[in-house]
């Protein structure tokens, strides 16, 4: 899988900033991905920040 970052800092509101990244993924895996986000009813967006936080918080405790 290959990243390609491109970042736009979007403000909410004072206490809260997004900032957007693209990523490249082989389709076989994005398609996954979709499936899943539509089964547990969450936007694509809020499974990949999932994965990243556990993903970050187990290499965090190594």
């Amino acid at each position: 899988m290959t990243l390609f970052y491109s970042y736009k800092h979007t403000m909410l509101s004072s206490k809260f900033i997004r900032t957007r990244m693209t990523v490249s993924l082989p389709p076989a895996f994005l398609k996954d991905a979709e499936r899943l986000a539509r089964k547990e009813r969450r936007t694509k967006s809020e499974l990949v920040r999932e994965a990243l936080r556990q993903y970050i918080e187990s290499r965090r405790n190594k």
